[in-house]
């Protein structure tokens, strides 16, 4: 009779479940929807616009834009032009720090890959046949 108690009230609890996930899903829904007298926005583009500049087209850098780089050097304070410098020196190439998230990513993997259900199998046949002897 227990185990009953137990199935009836696993049944609520996917029951509720079930009825909080479909609310939930309808409210993300009618967020995103929009109203009946949404208009979208018109855009002015000039008529002579083709698209985004090409990379090896691009102007170089302004003055101001130069001085923008270096804002850090305004404030004339050699303790934040050495960490800014030493940021500059030990910062990591992309390619780096996308190689090295994946192989922590894979020693995480391997690592929690021991904390799994474990599954092993065996199986063996033998057949023998004896002789028939007609005593």
């Amino acid at each position: 009779m227990l185990y009953a108690d137990h199935l009836t009230l696993g049944k609520r609890i996917s029951r509720t479940g079930l009825i909080l996930a479909v609310c939930l899903q309808l409210g993300v829904w009618t967020g995103c929807m929009v109203g009946p007298d949404f208009v979208p926005p018109q855009v002015q583009v000039p008529s002579n616009w083709t698209g985004p500049t090409p990379a090896t087209a691009i102007q170089p850098a302004t003055l101001a834009e130069q001085d923008l780089a270096r804002w850090w050097t305004f404030f004339d304070d050699p303790n934040i032009t050495a960490l800014v410098q030493r940021a500059i020196e030990s910062n990591l190439d992309l390619m780096q720090a996308e190689v090295r998230i994946r192989q922590a990513w894979a020693g995480r993997g391997i690592a929690a890959s021991g904390m799994g259900p474990k599954v092993d199998a065996t199986g063996s046949f033998q057949r023998s046949q004896w002789p028939i002897t007609n005593d």
